[in-house]
């Protein structure tokens, strides 16, 4: 979920058994910007809480500096998790910044 960017790149290459990456992004032109960046990767505009993928229809599925930004990350991380195929994988990862 998000835009990929530097940190998803080694993904962008596909996954072993497919071959294919996709993206979903809220914001178009953040999407186009992808689109650029990643060619060959499928970016989708959606959001996170209804991803417009079938149930079990990914091997895994990363989220990256992303769930602390959805309006309803509950449902976003549910979302992943629907997609996703049983036994597969759906990390997820937030940054903060330590206080100085």
């Amino acid at each position: 979920m998000g835009c990929p960017g530097s940190r998803e790149r080694p993904y962008a290459g596909g996954s072993a058994r497919t071959g294919s990456v996709c993206g979903v992004e809220p914001s178009e032109p953040f999407a186009a910007a992808c689109r650029d960046r990643l060619p060959g990767v499928e970016v989708h505009v959606a959001s996170a809480e209804r991803l417009p993928f079938a149930d079990g229809a990914f091997d895994a599925a990363l989220s990256q500096l992303v769930v602390n930004f959805i309006d309803d990350a509950e449902a976003g991380v549910r979302e992943m998790a629907r997609v996703t195929r049983p036994a597969g994988s759906s990390p997820r990862a937030c940054g903060t910044t330590p206080a100085r």
